[in-house]
């Protein structure tokens, strides 16, 4: 089951190939020579030559000969180039050790430039996983990642010295590297999608963690823990998923190593065996060959954990590095349920985010207007920014999302140039059925029945269609409520009807209020009794469904 995210990746990487190509400039010009690194990496490789080499002289000269004083001169020589060895490697620790000081910094400016030009994308969740990338990548970019494809190429000596002892013996490591290197590659491509998820995934709970954080009190206060602990625990489920499933990938490449190293070695030593009983291969070959086929194996799981630090990498460089520009419209969300609404307030001069869920029938009774206006936005463009819908900003949802699960409804109605039936379907986007539910629910049946046309009639915002006011408000109501929003908010729409279209509107609001999010601007008695919280959140009040 693939795992939903409210968020998307804008790039698709680029080929691997091209991702080093492109990545590895950053050593020459900004970091420390790739030559230097080549080069170490090189004369270690050659140097590593040095234990077979002596292995295979003293099991098949300095032994049998019984020569002691040229075993101790070889293995004197064997220490010198262990110890010349190790001196490389500390040198090749220290330049890339200093590059990663120099690469932590430049890319902790990059990051602080990229919040300060950009502070609508570096949210604090993306802003807290990038500083987590910057040392996660550092340690692939100038250090074990870069070191470790640098060493892939010089494999092939190895490669070659077997073959020059016995090519069956080079051909055995041949294949049992190819075998495993076909399945990183398949294996990794297999992975792309889940750590893309991981990495979204952690930047919701990020921002989330931040939101409950910061709001603790006001959560508190009014008993919404449990709100925000239960999408925290969806937002944990889909993070422990996704590493689980990395884990998996993980594990099963570093069982697959192990099993191939061990059925090369006892492939090797039997072939070997065999070539010499037959006397085509020495006793010091043999040897050597062993030691060479490790080290032509031994670093393939290495090599899988870089492939797939690049395709982490090359995730999070699409996502944060180079994030859409503000210019670029951003892919919108779908919605099809509302379970909490947050919208900021300011009490005391600090803003507060409050936090209202499915049940919440909210009184604006005795709000002062800027508040009420705020609410009443026309389009919600004054509030796409501010106000959130689960874990989204109104201007993250697709405007088709707003106008199903929102419904603004005012004293005036608002009348398309159209028939009823174009009304109330919005135009075909209600069915026809469903439609004929509402106008029957909300007692528009028998006022259509009376007209000529039925639900034919002509509908224009003038008043040459001979249509009342009252009734044109009942059609606009219901044509909101036919939607089945999610969120409601009811502006003295009492005011556009009469006495019994109330009675049918205030029943049906009374039956749905426990699923549904709703604000009530008025000033009846009625509406009122209905609410059973403030817009501060506290509870008022018992609720009623009765008429005064």
């Amino acid at each position: 089951m693939e795992i939903k995210s409210t968020s998307s990746i804008d790039h698709t990487p680029s080929t691997t190939l091209k991702w080093i190509s492109e990545n590895s400039k950053i050593f020459s010009n900004d970091l420390i020579s790739l030559r230097v690194l080549l080069t170490l990496t090189l004369v270690i490789s050659i140097t590593s030559l040095a234990l077979p080499t002596v292995l295979m002289q003293l099991f098949d000269r300095i032994i049998p000969g019984h020569n002691t004083g040229s075993a101790i001169v070889l293995i004197f020589g064997l220490t010198l180039f262990i110890l010349f060895e190790s001196a490389l490697k500390y040198l090749r620790y220290y330049f890339v050790t200093f590059a990663s000081a120099r690469f932590e910094n430049k890319k902790s400016q990059e990051l602080i430039k990229k919040i300060i030009t950009d502070t609508d994308f570096y949210d604090v969740g993306v802003f807290q996983y990038s500083l987590k990338e910057i040392q996660r990548n550092k340690d692939f970019f100038t250090g074990k990642g870069f070191v470790s494809l640098l060493e892939l190429p010089f494999i092939s000596l190895y490669f070659g010295f077997l073959f020059y002892l016995n090519p069956l013996m080079a051909f055995i490591p041949f294949l049992a590297f190819s075998i495993y290197m076909i399945v990183s590659f398949y294996t990794v491509s297999k992975m792309t999608r889940i750590i893309q998820l991981k990495h979204i995934t952690d930047i919701e709970q990020n921002n989330l963690l931040y939101k409950i954080l910061d709001n603790l009190t006001l959560l508190r206060k009014f008993g919404r823990i449990n709100l925000f602990n239960n999408r925290f625990k969806k937002n944990q489920a889909a993070v422990t998923k996704n590493n689980f499933l990395l884990a998996r990938y993980a594990f099963f490449q570093f069982n697959l190593n192990q099993l191939i190293l061990q059925l090369t070695s006892v492939t090797i030593l039997a072939t070997g065996a065999y070539l010499v009983i037959n006397g085509l291969m020495s006793i010091g070959s043999l040897a050597a060959s062993l030691i060479l086929a490790n080290r032509c194996i031994a670093p393939t799981e290495k090599f899988f954990k870089v492939l797939r630090k690049i395709h982490e990498v090359k995730v999070m460089t699409d996502t944060l590095v180079y994030p859409r520009g503000k210019s670029q419209e951003k892919e919108k969300e779908n919605i099809d349920k509302i379970y909490s609404m947050v919208i900021p307030i300011y009490i005391r001069g600090r803003k507060h985010e409050i936090p209202f869920m499915k049940g919440d029938t909210v009184s604006l009774k005795d709000q002062d207007k800027d508040t009420k206006e705020f609410l009443f936005a026309p389009n919600l463009k004054s509030i796409a920014n501010k106000v959130y819908i689960d874990n989204l900003k109104l201007s993250d949802i697709d405007e088709l999302s707003l106008y199903k699960n929102i419904a603004i409804i005012n004293a005036r109605p608002n009348i398309w140039n159209g028939t009823i039936r174009d009304n109330i379907t919005s135009f075909g986007f209600v069915s026809e059925k469903k439609a004929q539910s509402y106008i029957d629910t909300l007692g528009l049946g028998e006022i259509i029945k009376k007209l000529p046309n039925g639900l034919d009639t002509k509908l224009t915002s003038e008043k040459e269609d001979n249509i009342s006011d009252e009734v044109k408000s009942l059609i606009y109501i219901t044509r909101q409520l036919s939607l089945d929003p999610e969120v409601i908010i009811l502006n003295e729409f009492e005011a556009g009807v009469d006495r019994e279209s109330y009675i049918y509107i205030f029943n049906y609001i009374a039956s749905i209020r426990e699923s549904r999010i709703i604000f009530v601007n008025t000033k009846d008695r009625n509406l009122l009794k209905l609410c059973n919280r403030d817009l501060l959140n506290n509870r008022i009040g018992e609720i009623d469904t009765y008429l005064a």
